[in-house]
C-alpha cells in the first residue's frame, strides 16, 4: 500500500499571530490622542458664561461698493496708454443705508468712533481699481487705520 504524499510543512505562524496581535492591543491601549491647542472662536452671547469681558466689542464697518452706472470706457486724455470710465456712477452702502457720493459717505463716517474701528471694502465684481481708490484715501484721510478690502474673486 502506497502511503499519499505529505503536505508541505511550513513554519507555524500560531505564535507569530499571538505577538502581532499583543503588540496591536498593546498600542491601542498606550495611545494617548492630542487635545486642540489654542484658542477656538466662537459667537457666544455676552454677559453668559463664568466671567465678562470688560472690554467693549470694536465696531466694525463693512462698506460695499457698486455700480450704478457703468458709463463709457473712453481714452484717458492725460495718457495714451490708460482708458478712464466717463459718467460712471458709484453707489456706496453700509449695512441699508447708500450714497451716491463720497461727502455724504463722509458726513456719516464722521460720527463714527475712528480709533480701534475695523473697515472692510467689500468690492463687487464689476468695480475697477479707479472706484476703490477713491474709498481708500477717503479712509486713510479720515484716520481709520484697519481698512481691508474682500470681493468676489472673478473667474477668468
Amino acid at each position: 500500500m502506497r502511503r499519499p504524499p505529505d503536505k508541505e510543512k511550513g513554519p507555524d505562524l500560531t505564535s507569530m499571530i499571538d505577538v502581532t496581535f499583543l503588540l496591536l492591543i498593546f498600542f491601542i491601549v498606550t495611545m494617548k490622542f492630542n487635545t486642540l491647542e489654542g484658542r477656538l472662536d466662537s459667537a457666544l452671547p455676552r454677559g453668559f458664561g463664568l466671567t465678562e469681558d470688560p472690554q467693549d466689542p470694536i465696531e466694525k464697518i463693512d462698506i460695499r461698493l457698486l455700480v450704478a452706472r457703468a458709463g463709457e470706457l473712453v481714452p484717458d486724455p492725460a495718457s495714451d496708454r490708460h482708458q478712464i470710465y466717463r459718467g460712471r456712477v458709484m453707489t456706496y452702502q453700509v449695512g441699508t443705508r447708500s450714497w451716491r457720493d463720497l461727502d455724504s459717505l463722509r458726513a456719516f463716517l464722521a460720527d463714527i468712533e475712528i480709533e480701534g474701528t475695523k473697515v472692510t471694502v467689500d468690492a463687487t465684481e464689476d468695480t475697477v481699481y479707479g472706484d476703490v481708490i477713491p474709498i481708500f484715501d477717503l479712509l486713510i484721510d479720515m484716520g481709520f487705520e484697519g481698512v481691508s478690502f474682500s470681493g468676489a474673486r472673478q473667474q477668468g
